[in-house]
This record gives C-alpha cells, sequence and structure tokens, in this order.
C-alpha cells in the first residue's frame, strides 16, 4: 500500500513495532498471563491508534487535493447528484458554458474510477 502511494511511509515503523510484539502476544496467551496482557495491550492499542491517525492524516490530505481538483474541473457525477451541503453537482451546464477541450456528446470531467487522481470526459 506504501510503494503504491495509498499509505504514508510512517505506517511501516508502526507495522514493524506491532510484527515485534506478535512472538510476545503469543507467549501470554500461552502461559495465560493476565498482568502482561493488560500492558501489552496498551501498547498495542497505542501503536493502532499512531497507525490509524497517521493514515487518516494521510487519506485527509489526498482527498483534499483530488477534490481540488476536481471542483476546478465541474465536480465529480454522484449517484446522488448531491454534494454535502445538498446542492445538485449534477446539474448540465449553461449553454456556453462548456468546456471547449471536452469530446463532442460530452458535457462535464469526472474522476477516472481506475485512478482517482486522473480526470476523463464524462456525461451525466
Amino acid at each position: 500500500m506504501v510503494a503504491a502511494g495509498l499509505n504514508p511511509p510512517e505506517i511501516l515503523k508502526y507495522d514493524a513495532e506491532l510484527a515485534e510484539m506478535i512472538p510476545e502476544g503469543e507467549d501470554i496467551l500461552a502461559k495465560h498471563d493476565k498482568v502482561r496482557a493488560v500492558k501489552w495491550q496498551k501498547r498495542y492499542n497505542a501503536i493502532m491508534k499512531a497507525r490509524y491517525d497517521a493514515v487518516q492524516r494521510f487519506a485527509a490530505t489526498s482527498i483534499a487535493a483530488a477534490n481540488a481538483i476536481t471542483n476546478t474541473f465541474g465536480g465529480v457525477h454522484r449517484d446522488t447528484c448531491r454534494d454535502g451541503m445538498g446542492r445538485n453537482t449534477c446539474a448540465a451546464p449553461q449553454s456556453g458554458s462548456r468546456d471547449p477541450q471536452l469530446p463532442d456528446g460530452f458535457s462535464d470531467w469526472c474522476q477516472n474510477p481506475a485512478n482517482p487522481t486522473q480526470l476523463v470526459p464524462c456525461n451525466h
């Protein structure tokens, strides 16, 4: 996921820490050591929270960048045709406002489902 640019590089550090904890966790389970289990679980939860927070920050940045690109070129087609504020995002462009670079028969730009960082012609 990191190599594909879908997760931040810093999560590798958290994944390595979690991998190092596995043998200790298996030992705790085998010995039914409840005291060590509580300490282990707190450490595990802290690492998972830090990992989750890193992914959320990365996703927020990526989504904001994609939205900025999309909004520049007229929005993304949504089945509901409503954005978060209830505004119609699928309204047909007003006459004369059509992008001259769009091929005939297409009225808007949409995110490419295969690559959300690209815009492709679409027809709502």
